[in-house]
């Protein structure tokens, strides 16, 4: 039993180590796009497998003119330039494979709040 707790610890770890890097590095400017470098982005949460082989990492734009689908785009097409700059940043046995998500959690919650003002 303690045997999966410390799996778990070391999963949050991973997954906070990994976040706060990728919000050092986009915060810094050090993706070579422009999307990336003139948005306003936050990482909501980075969610790394049991084998820590891969990272999926949850992003939300905010007060900017790119779409979310840009965004995701412009994540996609330099996601090894950004595993490269993580990697640096993050020592781990393997580089985990960036995946990158919308997080579409505050847009569910304004649905929700929507459907309760009209049954009210």
């Amino acid at each position: 039993m303690s045997n999966i707790k410390e799996v778990s610890n070391r999963r949050l770890k991973v997954s906070e180590q990994i976040k706060y890097a990728l919000t050092q590095v986009i915060a810094r400017g050090k993706i070579d796009d422009t999307r990336i470098q003139n948005s306003s982005v936050t990482i909501t949460r980075v969610n790394v497998t049991p084998d820590l082989r891969i990272a999926n990492c949850y992003f939300m734009p905010f007060l900017t003119n790119i779409s979310q689908y840009e965004l995701l785009d412009a994540f996609d097409i330099n996601k090894n330039q950004i595993r490269r700059l993580i990697t640096s940043a993050v020592k781990l046995k393997y580089s985990p494979e960036l995946r990158f998500f919308y997080d579409d959690g505050m847009d569910n919650l304004y649905k929700v709040e929507s459907a309760l003002r009209a049954i009210t």
